[in-house]
């Protein structure tokens, strides 16, 4: 093989392996996937959605000695134990026995709070982050809200307050995180 033969054999490979690198990336970068779509809600709909969806967990919103789910069982069995034995009673005094122990004031409530939690009951936010361009759809939210705590035993609501830090992740979806 001469050497003129030899240049252009390796300038023929040269050529072949870069019309390959070439092939190899625009197949990849077809094959990559679209980048994930941002999604971005009003104030007054981040609110509605939080207000609808956040619970808040029992010992956030409570001293944890009063999240005890132990406890809370044990005291809804008391009652309950209570209302059967009311059946024992004539029927003027089963009623008084039903009044002193009303549905309202069920360990019930307690026992869902200390299960479940709290459903927020106002919700307050403010958009940050980036927005969608407009300037009044946002990515994140600050959001300010109320909780209601009903306890039986001091026969009042107690309103607790606190934020939360939401990210949006979807037309009806987000993260949200307590800020302390």
């Amino acid at each position: 093989m001469t050497d003129a033969q030899r240049r252009t054999t390796a300038w023929v490979a040269f050529i072949a392996a870069t019309v390959m690198l070439v092939i190899s990336l625009s197949a990849s970068r077809a094959n990559a996937a679209a980048p994930a779509k941002r999604w971005y809600w009003t104030e007054s709909l981040a609110e509605k959605l939080v207000v609808g969806k956040v619970v808040v967990p029992c010992a956030r919103v409570r001293k944890p000695v009063y999240c005890n789910l132990a406890q809370a069982e044990l005291r809804l069995r008391q009652w309950e134990d209570a209302v059967a034995r009311c059946d024992n009673y004539s029927e003027y005094d089963r009623i008084a026995c039903l009044a002193a122990h009303p549905d309202e004031l069920s360990p019930r409530h307690e026992l869902r709070h200390v299960r479940v939690g709290f459903p927020v009951d106002t919700a307050e936010c403010i958009g940050g982050g980036q927005t969608d361009g407009a300037g009044f759809r946002f990515g994140q939210f600050r959001c300010k809200v109320t909780i209601k705590d009903y306890r039986p035993n001091l026969d009042r609501t107690l309103i607790a307050t606190g934020r939360l830090a939401l990210y949006v992740t979807g037309k009806q979806t987000f993260r949200w995180a307590i800020i302390p």
